[in-house]
């Protein structure tokens, strides 16, 4: 057989308008050993002899769209700036949390956009971590994993975002999902320093940990520990590896204003709310006015900013002898976030009225 291919890619590149093209449809486990690696070995140095380039079918930045065309309608596709506020509203979450992101939000931004509905962080932690495993096939393994996932938790889970909450089970049953059961029996394949770890029963041990919590936390009311647990699984392949406190970040999402300290201990877990966005998060209402203030708000076009602005001295007459003041919001942008060049030129003359107003 090498023989044969040796001949056959030495007479195609003689002939005008030929090619040999090799794929490799699916990868047997099974046939990973010794001998099918050296097979492998020798069928690729022969192609290489005859210096063409080579060619690798599905790449780390390829993962999410091979998803979106397998999973998601075409009519979905068809405006991806529909989704653009999820997008905004999940890494602005992020951002709340991790530094790196909130220095560079556009990069994640486009990031989030270019992978959505899947989270990034999942597919990658996927394509670098488990198809290093012997028993996880690369396409295959990624497309057959979602599969289980997506019709399971499309029952029950309301989230834009396809994250770790796909793999969770369903509300109100104990047992974990068809796909993180096919998850933990693959990683209970792999050997470290000759020992292999049950993973099933760990995942469901810890889960009912994480669902004790929950049920003992009022505040816990959107199974926030669940993902956590099954994040850290996912970033813990292979066997000696661990779920760095930044990756738990960018995958989790958002702690809420009233969550307890992260990173913890154990028994500090029951405090810890993170919380996956499902929309964008409203402005913050302004602070309540004191006992005996009245306040009149409204939402203003820019020509009734410049009505107010010819009755101001009018209003300051009538309010002789009370304390009057005027509270300014500025919003700018829609469904994109505005360029930098014109957020620049308006706080330049915002600056002109008032340093403290700032569009940020």
């Amino acid at each position: 057989m090498i023989n044969f291919f040796q001949f056959l890619t030495q007479a195609a590149t003689k002939v005008d308008r030929c090619a040999v093209v090799a794929s490799l449809l699916a990868t047997d486990p099974r046939k990973s050993d010794a001998l099918g690696k050296e097979l492998t070995q020798e069928l690729c140095a022969i192609f290489r002899r005859e210096k063409e380039e080579g060619v690798q079918p599905v790449g780390k930045e390829d993962v999410a769209e091979v998803l979106r065309r397998r999973f998601v309608t075409p009519k979905f596709l068809e405006d991806r700036e529909a989704f653009r506020p999820h997008v905004v509203a999940a890494v602005k979450n992020i951002s709340e949390l991790d530094e790196q992101t909130r220095k560079d939000k556009k990069a994640s931004e486009d990031r989030f956009a270019r992978n959505f509905p899947f989270h990034p962080d999942l597919t990658d932690v996927f394509y670098t971590k488990w198809t290093n495993l012997k028993g996880f096939q690369r396409t295959r393994g990624i497309l057959r994993t979602f599969a289980l996932a997506l019709r399971d938790a499309e029952k029950w889970d309301e989230c834009p975002l396809v994250a770790a909450n796909v793999f969770l089970g369903e509300p109100g049953k104990g047992a974990i999902s068809e796909a993180a059961r096919e998850l933990t029996t693959v990683a209970a394949t792999e050997e470290y320093e000759g020992k292999k770890q049950e993973w099933t029963g760990i995942l469901e041990g810890e889960l009912v940990k994480a669902r004790d919590i929950q049920a003992e936390t009022g505040a816990l009311g959107f199974r926030e520990i669940e993902p956590a647990v099954f994040a850290t699984f996912l970033h813990s392949q292979l066997i000696g590896q661990r779920a760095l406190t930044r990756e738990l970040y960018l995958l989790l999402g958002e702690r809420s204003l009233d969550s307890g300290p992260w990173p913890c201990d154990f028994s500090g877990a029951q405090n810890v709310r993170i919380i996956l966005a499902k929309e964008p998060p409203p402005p913050s209402p302004p602070p309540p006015p004191p006992s005996g203030v009245l306040v009149a708000e409204a939402e203003f076009q820019p020509n009734q900013i410049q009505d107010l602005a010819e009755q101001v001295a009018d209003i300051k007459k009538a309010a002789v002898g009370l304390e009057l003041k005027f509270r300014l919001r500025i919003e700018l942008g829609g469904v994109q976030s505005p360029s930098d060049e014109p957020v620049i030129q308006i706080n330049q003359m915002l600056e002109e009225i008032s340093d403290k107003l700032k569009l940020k």
